[in-house]
């Protein structure tokens, strides 16, 4: 499901800008959220397994993203300030 949404991707932003990117990158790049994606579904059935009801493997997976997300932006923030 990654790889079709990826190639759209990639064709739409050197549609839309011209500018090609490097294909090998773009597939390291969508290899790494597909890795990510296989471990978010593994985590999901552990569990599953685990608990007998919905809301705590909610709460682990939305939580988890979360504080992912976090780490991503402080990481970008980190990179663009200025010395």
């Amino acid at each position: 499901m990654v790889v079709v949404q990826g190639f759209i991707a990639y064709f739409i932003y050197k549609a839309a800008t011209g500018i090609s990117l490097s294909f090998p990158g773009f597939l390291a790049g969508m290899g790494l959220i597909s890795l990510f994606m296989i471990s978010v579904l593994a985590l999901t059935l552990m569990l599953g397994t685990l608990f007998n009801s919905r809301g705590p493997i909610l709460a682990i997976i939305i939580t988890g993203l979360m504080i992912i997300l976090f780490i991503i932006v402080a990481l970008v923030r980190f990179e663009r300030e200025e010395f």
